[in-house]
């Protein structure tokens, strides 16, 4: 039987100290994008390599995103933990706690509500129909 390789431990991630550090320092560039190397120009097609370096381009960014997407996603569910939410509407994002797991669901909305809140005790304020508190700004009250 075959000996399964370790796996690779996870990278670190980057301080916010780092992260700001670099923003700060302008975009990110990317390596060129590779040349064909000569005599060799007829194996390789131009187009979908540059094809090809576009969309990886595109994942690399998509995966920074989606890193920074978690970051936000973990800050909403302590959040919503300190405060006994259980579900918040805003700005057409509507997030939600899944009972009996520590996850939280993230859906776009249509409705595009200041605010919409699910307390788990008793709801102090406005409530609608559902039993969900409604909070507005000023600017939409007045």
């Amino acid at each position: 039987m075959a000996k399964r390789a370790k796996p690779k431990g996870k990278l670190a991630r980057q301080s916010k100290k780092d992260v700001e550090r670099v923003l700060r320092a302008g975009p990110i560039r990317r390596k060129p994008r590779p040349a064909a190397l000569p005599g060799m120009e007829d194996l390789r097609d131009s187009v979908l390599d540059d094809v090809c370096v576009s969309l990886a381009e595109i994942r690399a960014t998509k995966a920074e995103l989606e890193q920074a997407e978690d970051g936000h996603l973990g800050t909403a569910m302590r959040r919503m933990r300190q405060l006994a939410i259980w579900s918040f509407l805003s700005h057409g994002i509507e997030l939600a706690r899944i009972q009996g797991e520590e996850k939280i669901r993230c859906r776009v909305t249509k409705v595009k509500a200041i605010a919409v809140t699910q307390v788990e005790t008793e709801p102090v304020g406005e409530t609608s129909a559902t039993g969900d508190v409604v909070a507005m700004d000023a600017e939409q009250t007045g």
